[in-house]
């Protein structure tokens, strides 16, 4: 399974192909089956990780500790975007369906391309 592949295919998805476009896509380190979609155009964040992984739900301070972890990886400032409770869930391409946390940008991240 290629990661980026199926979290890329969650994105379209779950935003459509034309605005998926706008995003760009990483691993995120340290966290199994997990990637991050960031758009500079929208100034949000999304954090995406197969259904099958640990923290498929996660509490409002799990939320917190996350924005605060993605804030200190990409040298940026984000905050949660969304109500904690229901999931979000995307469908993924083989090993779906995909979580999805949305967060803010407040202070743009310098991410080296």
């Amino acid at each position: 399974m290629n990661l980026i592949s199926e979290i890329n295919h969650a994105l379209v998805d779950g935003l459509g192909k034309n605005v998926a476009a706008s995003y760009k896509l990483a691993i995120f380190e340290n966290h199994e089956s997990c990637a991050i979609a960031y758009s500079e155009e929208k100034n949000d964040i999304y954090l995406l990780f197969l259904a099958n992984q640990k923290f498929s739900i996660i509490s409002a301070s799990q939320y917190l500790n996350l924005a605060k972890e993605i804030s200190e990886r990409l040298n940026g400032f984000v905050v949660p975007n969304q109500k904690i409770g229901r999931d979000t869930v995307w469908g993924g391409k083989t090993h779906g369906p995909v979580y999805v946390y949305k967060f803010k940008v407040l202070n743009r991240p310098k991410i080296k391309t």
